[in-house]
């Protein structure tokens, strides 16, 4: 018995208690680096109590029982401290670590990035295309599992995820998570190139992409990149003709999911953007933007022929294509091409008839837009076109066009409108055409050889001895010079 004692003494810990203990250490180094983290097969299964209790002696068996209790203990401390929670086994300890701690095992053949084992296999399916989840609603394969329950619930209706903030519910936690950062303002995702600040990643990727032109997303009928996955499969539909968002209300389908929610609020009345200067209230955001524009002067969009400058991207496009000559919006009705599809829209009217537009005023109906407001303008007596040289108002832009160019003409003295009988030049039209009440019933002199030397037959100044003037070709308009005097006097 004592040298059984003394041998206890000089080893304490029996072989798999020790074992154990360096076993714990070794995986809380190893995951903390980084390193191959422990997994299931790492660890052997721990001796009964009636294993030890076989082999030694009855204290032999308590100090184990107490050891192990010991490293329970330490291992549940240290899981605590790493994630707040505790573990049953060290198998267990492994994962939680690689887990809470960003360990990652596994690297990707083809791009070099680094996964948790089942973070890879989920990844390679982006480079091999398979796609092992099919919706039993409409057939439709996934990469991943969670994106084809997020699908199923569209065909369900299933809303599971909650905001606890206005109690608006989603498919997906992602897009709760997205929505509840409108409420709180956090934008998590920053960019390295300028600062700006994201709610969600996949708007910070596509942000990124304007810094390093990157448009990884190609369409393929016709070739052309996108930086975004969405812009994509939006284009692609102009070639498939596929509108798969309808609207409750009429029937009308969209390409676009934002097309439909814009098109909605028409019949809602919804304007839930509202302008911070005027408090003008608009269906669209990049409508509010525009307008907003109108208060800051900003000009963001300029042409590469020109050099001009627009408020809108749309008028921008409008505009490269008077230089180009484009015209890729035609009439199916008689194939007039037009560059805006305004434009077209608004000619396919006078083929149907159709005048979408009435005036709440008098109930008269238009074809345009514009010309409802232009008209309503009569109604109200709003003139909100302004001359800046004089300060005359009109009631739309069409008719101050002209004001200004007479202001312009001042100043240069050019006189674009000229009188057809005796010509005569004006700056304005009206002026032409009050001069023009003048020659009424007046006609040219058949007597006269020239264009330029004009008279009138039917002026009771017209004497026989004008019309001898006239048949010699002699008689010159007022203020033209004379080959030999500066005016030819008549006596």
């Amino acid at each position: 018995m004592p040298p059984r004692v003394k041998e206890e003494a000089e080893d304490p810990l029996p072989p798999h208690i020790k074992e154990e203990e360096e076993d714990a250490d070794v995986t809380t180094v190893v995951v903390v680096k980084g390193e191959s983290p422990l997994s299931d097969s790492d660890h052997m299964e721990e001796p009964s109590r009636g294993d030890t209790d076989s082999q030694g002696a009855d204290g032999q068996s308590e100090c184990s029982a107490k050891e192990a209790a010991l490293c329970d203990k330490k291992m549940s401390q240290f899981a605590r401290s790493v994630c707040g929670k505790g573990v049953a086994n060290r198998a267990k300890l492994a994962r939680r670590v690689r887990t809470r701690t960003g360990g990652k095992k596994f690297r990707c053949s083809h791009c070099g990035k680094e996964f948790s084992q089942k973070g890879l296999q989920a990844h390679m399916r982006m480079h091999t295309g398979e796609k092992p989840f099919k919706c039993s609603h409409c057939g439709k394969e996934f990469a991943q599992k969670g994106t084809m329950l997020g699908h199923v619930r569209r065909h369900t209706g299933e809303k599971p995820f909650s905001c606890s903030f206005c109690g608006q519910t989603f498919r997906q936690k992602g897009s709760l998570l997205s929505h509840v950062r409108k409420h709180t303002g956090e934008k998590p995702f920053s960019c390295s190139f300028c600062g700006q600040t994201f709610r969600q990643k996949g708007s910070l990727l596509s942000h990124v992409r304007k810094h390093t032109g990157e448009k990884p997303f190609s369409c393929s009928f016709c070739g052309q990149t996108f930086r975004q996955k969405g812009s994509l499969l939006s284009h692609v539909r102009k070639h498939t003709g596929e509108k798969p968002f309808s609207c409750s209300f009429c029937g009308q389908t969209f390409r676009q999911k934002g097309s439909l929610l814009s098109h909605v609020r028409k019949h809602t009345g919804e304007k839930p953007f509202s302008c911070s200067f005027c408090g003008q209230t608009f269906r669209q955001k990049g409508s509010l933007l525009s307008h907003v524009r109108k208060h800051t002067g900003e000009k963001p969009f300029s042409c590469s022929f020109c050099g001009q400058t627009f408020r809108q991207k749309g008028s921008l496009l409008s505009h490269v294509r008077k230089h180009t000559g484009e015209k890729p919006f035609s009439c199916s009705f008689c194939g007039q091409t037009f560059r805006q599809k305004g434009s077209l829209l608004s000619h396919v009217r006078k083929h149907t008839g159709e005048k979408p537009f009435s005036c709440s005023f008098c109930g008269q109906t238009f074809r345009q837009k514009g010309s409802l407001l232009s008209h309503v303008r009569k109604h109200t007596g709003e003139k909100p076109f302004s001359c800046s040289t004089c300060g005359r108002s009109f009631s739309h832009r069409a008719a101050m066009k002209p004001h200004l160019a007479t202001h312009a003409r001042t100043h240069t003295g050019e006189k674009l409108f000229g009188c057809s009988v005796c010509g005569k030049s004006f700056s304005q039209k009206g002026g032409l055409r009050s001069h023009m009440g003048k020659h009424a019933g007046h006609s040219r002199c058949p007597a006269s050889p020239s264009p330029s030397a004009l008279r009138f037959a039917t002026s009771p100044s017209h004497s026989p001895r004008m019309f001898s003037i006239c048949m010699s070709g002699a008689w010159r308009p007022s203020g033209a010079p004379s080959p030999g005097r500066s005016s030819l006097a008549l006596r």
